[in-house]
Formats: structure tokens, sequence, C-alpha cells
């Protein structure tokens, strides 16, 4: 076991991981290079390594877009890398990504692994795997693609990756998140690098693009990071920092960039997404990536962060909503049945925290759903609310007192006065 644990630490350090961010380039339309530095700083603050930048083919203005990218990034020392997206205007035609490739992989800003090699990575398309080899040839890229559709298995089968990149950051419902996926990619990769997702939320109402499906995610964001320390991949995933229409977006929030929400495009029922910001959810991030990173990370400031939907989960139209997605052959469920009326949190925090929560002034029963080992590090839990409608505020106490700076009050009241359930999330910190 000694032998064990000593081999073990030493492939720990000899692992260069990073943290990368998934952003929808897309959803970049109005930039300024200002707008792009702020994001990028935003994203070191949390100590994000990268962005994985989805980008179509033949998307308008997509050079113009990523030029601006490149000198914000080198302007304030972050890095990127292409996600090539073969799902949503087509497949990219070998030559374009060798262009691409050519063209900024060799940019100081670009992400590159430990061996000095440019990662690429792609959204989908696997029928175009036999394109890689000679790609890689011209470009010395690492090939890193999500081929998710296909899974580890056949994926490891198909000409050119170094490691695959799974899209499945979230559970089915009425389950919860388990590592059985992960587990079958790190079995078929055999050393290889994965990269593993997170995500903290899921839900999509957009009928434009046949998409109108939730998945459980209430304490998702704390599950997943626990497993990520336990499964140590080589790299992490965020999906995302600003995909909209999926409402997993952690990054700045933009009206001019609400893009899925247009009657030509998504055609949304309502706007779910609007004074939604979830900037919450990068508070606890640098905690938990330098734990990921080091096995150990220092606690400065003790930190809180609230998260809850804005809508009871029968008051209103469910707008049609299914837990799961039929596509993907999943058994549907009724949303209500699988997220509960609930107020979820997490503390960071020294030592044992008191948590009470209220909403419109009437006290609600919180309860601890994890706690980390001694006491020191991050305490999650949730408190339902039944019938109480109203301003939500958490409190975190120790010794009958408030601990500095941790009252959180929502920026949204729970209400029943809707036409439609809000399946997203309003988070708080």
């Amino acid at each position: 076991m000694i032998r064990f644990l000593v081999l073990l630490l030493l492939v720990c350090q000899a692992t260069a991981k990073a943290v990368f961010a998934h952003f929808m380039v897309e959803n970049s339309r109005y930039f300024t290079i200002e707008r792009w530095k702020f994001e990028m700083q935003k994203a070191q603050d949390a100590k994000i390594d990268a962005f994985a930048l989805n980008i179509n083919y033949n998307a308008e203005e997509l050079s113009a877009r990523l030029s601006l990218a490149f000198q914000a990034a080198n302007a304030v020392g972050f890095k990127l890398f292409f996600s090539f997206d073969y799902a949503g205007l087509g497949a990219w035609p070998k030559e374009s990504v060798i262009e691409k490739l050519t063209e900024y992989g060799p940019n100081y800003a670009y992400f590159k692994n430990s061996a000095g090699k440019p990662l690429a990575s792609t959204f989908e398309g696997w029928e175009n795997a036999s394109d890689w080899p000679e790609i890689k040839l011209q470009t010395n890229a690492i090939f890193i693609p999500d081929w998710s559709s296909r899974g580890a298995k056949v994926a490891m089968t198909l000409p050119g990756p170094d490691g695959l990149f799974s899209w499945a950051a979230w559970p089915e419902a009425p389950g919860n998140m388990s590592i059985e996926v992960d587990s079958s990619y790190t079995y078929f990769l055999k050393g290889k690098p994965y990269m593993m997702p997170v995500s903290p939320w899921f839900y999509t109402n957009l009928p434009g693009y046949c998409k109108n499906w939730l998945w459980p995610s209430d304490s998702l964001w704390w599950e997943r990071w626990q497993q990520i320390w336990w499964k140590q991949p080589e790299y992490v995933q965020i999906i995302s920092w600003n995909d909209y229409g999926e409402s997993h977006y952690i990054g700045g929030l933009y009206a001019n960039e609400l893009h899925a929400f247009q009657p030509e495009s998504g055609k949304p029922p309502f706007d779910y997404v609007s004074d939604m910001a979830h900037d919450g959810w990068r508070e606890l991030l640098p905690f938990v990536i330098e734990t990921y990173k080091n096995n150990i990370s220092q606690i400065t400031d003790e930190r809180l962060v609230v998260w809850y939907r804005p809508n009871p989960n029968t008051q209103c139209s469910n707008g049609g909503t299914t837990a799961n997605n039929p596509e993907q052959l999943q058994k549907t469920f009724n949303p209500a049945d699988v997220q509960p009326n609930a107020i979820y949190w997490s503390i960071l925090a020294k030592s044992r925290p008191d948590i009470s929560v209220t909403v419109g002034g009437a006290s609600v029963t919180s309860v601890i759903i994890g706690e980390p080992v001694g006491g020191v590090g991050i305490w999650h839990g949730r408190a339902l609310y039944g019938s109480a409608r109203g301003d939500v505020i958490v409190r975190a106490s120790r010794n009958n007192a408030i601990i500095s700076g941790l009252e959180v009050k929502g920026s949204k009241s729970i209400s029943s006065s809707c036409s439609f359930i809000n399946w997203n999330a309003v988070v708080a910190s």
C-alpha cells in the first residue's frame, strides 16, 4: 500500500494538470478587446487555465473574433485553444482545420501541453476522424476530441486521438452523477490523457433547436468536483463559460449576446436567462481547482454560495420540459418529480458553520448533505422551503454570530407568479 501511494504521488507530480472552460465564440459577436480581457481576467481569478474556443466552420466574422481573442489573451497572459464544432454548422474541412492551427498554434497565447504541442479538440466530428493523422502531422497538435456519441471504446478504435474528452457532465434522472462513464474512458484510454467534464446545471427550452429538457443538477457543482478530486484526470473542462441556452454558464451574462433566444433561432417560449447571472458559481473555483491540482489548498477567506430556482416546481406551466432527453432514448420524467423545491448552499469554511435560511422572512430547515474531512473545506447542504415564498436569505454563523460577509440574499424571490416555471438557477454569493 505504501508503495502504491508513493507511485500515485509521483504520477500526480509528473502530470501537468489544467482546467479549461468551454467558450462559445458564437456568443462573442459584440465583444471588444476590453470585454475579452475582462472575461479572461475573471477566468484567471478563478484559476482557470484556458478557454476551449468552440468555433463553427464558416461562422460569421470568425477570423475577426479570433484575432481579438488572441490579442486579449496575449495582453493578460491567458491561454486559448480550439474546439472545432462539427455539429453546429457542419463538418470542418481538413484544410480549414490545418489553416487555423497553423495560424494560431505557434501563438504564445495558444495552450500547449507539457511537450509543447498545441492542443486541439472537437465537439463531435467522429465521422471525420480520418482527417486527423494528417492534421497532426502538419500542425504538431495533440488531439483530444469529444466523440461522446460513439463512447470511449469505439472512439479509441478511430484514427487520430491522443486522448479523449467526454461531454457526459450531467446525471440521467432520477439518479445522481456517477463516475461510471469516466471510468470507461480511463479504461479504454489505457494511460492516454482524459479530459473530464464538469458542469453546474442543465436546462434548455429552445424548440427552434428541438431542445426542451433538463438534467438533475441541484448538487451537481459540489458533487462533481468531489469526483474530480478522486479521479484525478489529466485535464478538466467546465461546461460552460457562456452557453446561455443550456443554462450552465459561469461567465459574464450579456444581453446582446443571447443569440439563441431570438425568435428566428431558438424560439424560446420565454426568456429564462436575462437577470439570472451565475457569477457566484466561480466563488469556490480557486479552492477546488488548487485542490485538484495539488491535493491541497489554503482557505484565506470563508465564502458562501447559494442557488435555487425562482419558481416552485408545480405552480406554473412546466413548459413541456422533461427531465432527461428523449432524443438520447432516456426515460423521461416530470421535472417536478426529480427537482425538489429547495435552496442549495456551499460554504468554504475553516470549521463547521451554522447555516440559517429564510424565505420571505420565514425560517426553513437547512440540512447538511456533505462535509469535508476534518471539517475544513467545503460544506454543502439544502433547505426545502415548502409553501414559503419571498426573498431568500442564507446566513452562515459561528458561536451565534454571523461570519463576516457571509449573509447572502438572492437576486430574485421565490414566486408562484409566473406563466412558465423557470428551471434555470438563481445564483448568489
